[in-house]
């Protein structure tokens, strides 16, 4: 083993990780690759990687032109076969390939080490930030190879299956990168738009290189969280904190594993909060949450979190103050409408509760419009029927008569038949309630055929 090779691996175990051991591992592993004849064109996207690092940029590696094919099938929401899909999501990963380098990295630095190694998302960071400003730039805007009009150009268009005439993305640079989160621009081809992306990670606090002997804690820690899942799902309640203990005794002394703290926190409110029905143990909620770097992902356990002190609303008189100061916090973290209209609707029955009718109706009307827009059928149905007790409540029964018949079409044009069901019963409920007990049987009746 030379002395850069073992400068490179000792660099693997740096706590402090940056540009320099960024630097020397990449190119370390660049000379192997190189060198092992049995490793030619086995590992491309570990090359492109490593040539990447090594240029002031990147224009002559063969997976550029694959990287650029990628960006624009993503970004132009192409399925495989290149026909244009509205609904594709514009999975960045793809064409940054990251697993792939990942696993291709893993499995070099396996073989030179002799132990078992794979870099983790912390090494990503550092990478990343080394690669900022440092573009990817296969093609020349004036006369490049994939030009508007040379050969390489009609090729793509034609492989991407898009006329000729649309511009293409024709470059790639990383902007920065901050904890959780990589920002990116690309130019497009005869035009002078730039567009801005982003790459969303989860939290990780793990050591840029795993060693995956040393991971017993980490193994016997993901064990115990599991185990706690199972015996949740089983209503094992009693059972469960004990188990729990456990994973928390191992907690301070396990790297990394960022989303299976998460779980175990979320795990510990769920177990507790249908053990006690103690308001104080949805403060586990947050903590899960510092262990999670998705917005939508935390603004979806405020809303839970306000759901449950709802169900306390009658026994504790703080109760739906508590909600309602979660539900905001779900409301401010919820990044678009589709994701605002569980916790709006949320809002809306607080306010119901808090007998607050001007404020329920603003909110549930709120609620079904994004739920709407969103094609949220379940939400719509169940948000309609809410609405309509609130305007049962008012004294509005041929209003509220109207909400559930609405939230009835909902369901049938979603073809839920649980949906379906729950529609038909709180509608039957209300037509009892206003003395039309032959149609309320009628529509008692077709359930369990709509089942």
């Amino acid at each position: 083993m030379t002395q850069a090779t073992q400068d490179m691996l000792d660099a693997l175990r740096e706590p402090n990780f940056g540009s320099a051991q960024v630097v020397l591992i990449m190119g370390e592993v660049r000379k192997q690759l190189e060198s092992r004849p049995e490793w030619d064109k086995k590992f491309p996207t570990l090359h492109f990687y490593c040539d990447w690092c090594m240029h002031s940029q990147i224009d002559r590696n063969k997976y550029c032109l694959a990287l650029i094919r990628e960006l624009n099938q993503c970004l132009w929401q192409l399925d495989e076969n290149g026909n244009f899909d509205p609904i594709r999501q514009m999975s960045n990963e793809k064409f940054l390939r990251l697993q792939e380098l990942r696993n291709e990295l893993g499995i070099v630095l396996t073989a030179i080490s002799g132990d078992i190694v794979y870099p983790s998302q912390t090494f990503l960071f550092a990478l990343f930030r080394y690669l900022k400003g440092i573009p990817v730039i296969p093609v020349d805007a004036l006369d490049g190879t994939l030009a508007r009009g040379k050969t390489a150009y009609n090729t793509l268009c034609q492989d991407l299956q898009i006329g000729p005439n649309r511009p293409l993305f024709k470059n790639l640079e990383i902007t920065d990168v901050d904890d959780i989160c990589l920002l990116y621009k690309t130019e497009m081809d005869g035009t002078s738009t730039n567009l801005l992306g982003e790459l969303h990670f989860p939290i990780c606090s793990d050591l840029p290189f795993i060693y995956a002997a040393e991971r017993q804690n980490e193994e016997k820690f993901a064990m115990l969280v599991n185990q706690v899942q199972q015996m949740f799902a089983r209503k094992q309640l009693d059972d469960a904190p004990a188990v729990l203990g456990k994973a928390l005794t191992l907690f301070p002394n396990i790297h990394g594993m960022d989303n299976m703290k998460a779980v175990m926190y979320k795990m510990l409110m769920e177990v507790e909060w249908a053990r006690t029905g103690d308001l104080n143990v949805l403060k586990y909620g947050e903590e899960a949450m510092k262990f999670i770097g998705d917005q939508v992902a935390c603004s979806q356990i405020y809303c839970e979190m306000a759901e449950y002190a709802c169900q306390h609303r009658d026994q504790i008189k703080e109760a739906l103050d508590v909600a309602k100061e979660y539900v905001e916090k779900s409301l401010e973290l919820a990044p678009y409408n589709q994701f605002k209209a569980h916790p709006k609707h949320q809002e809306g029955v607080i306010w119901f509760a808090k007998k607050q009718y001007n404020d329920a109706l603003a909110a549930y009307n709120e609620a079904a419009r994004y739920a709407e827009e969103a094609h949220l059928e379940a939400e719509h149905a169940a948000i309609r029927c809410d609405l309509a007790e609130l305007l049962v409540e008012q004294g509005h029964p041929e209003m509220a008569l109207a909400e559930y018949t609405h939230a009835e079409d909902i369901a049938n044009s979603a073809k839920n038949p649980i949906l379906m069901a729950s529609c038909a019963f709180r509608k039957a409920r209300f037509l009892i309630s206003i003395g039309d007990k032959e149609t309320a049987c009628q529509l008692i009746a077709t359930m369990p055929q709509i089942i």
